[in-house]
């Protein structure tokens, strides 16, 4: 379980890196004021990059601002001291810290580096 809970881990912080990286060209591009278009940004950032495609016709910078920050923080406030519990609790926290982290990755499902395992 230690080793799905790090890759899962891994594979969140990625995209979070990879959204906030996208919000972050289209800050500097201009895009995230009102009226404003991210077909720029994305054309000129992120040429060949079908997923920048599909979040900007889906969010706002703002949102994905927002969102990306959150799960950020989310992550880290939920650190891995399970050696205050008995055997049973430790584990039993572990589940759920992995499920968490499944439903978090689950709007990743259709990325190529997201593993069937971790389909909650």
């Amino acid at each position: 379980m230690a080793d799905m809970l790090k890759d899962v881990i891994e594979f969140l912080h990625a995209r979070l890196s990879e959204e906030k990286a996208l919000a972050k060209e289209c800050v500097r591009w201009g895009v995230d004021k009102p009226g404003s278009t991210l077909e720029g940004a994305i054309e000129t950032s992120f040429p060949e990059d079908g997923a920048a495609q599909a979040l900007a016709d889906h969010y706002s910078v703002k949102f994905v601002q927002d969102d990306t920050e959150a799960k950020w923080r989310m992550l880290a406030a939920w650190p891995d001291s399970f050696g205050q519990w008995n055997a049973d609790q430790a584990e039993a926290a572990r589940a759920m810290k992995l499920h968490m982290l499944k439903l978090l990755a689950l709007p990743y499902a259709e990325h190529p580096e997201y593993r069937i395992e971790w389909k909650p």
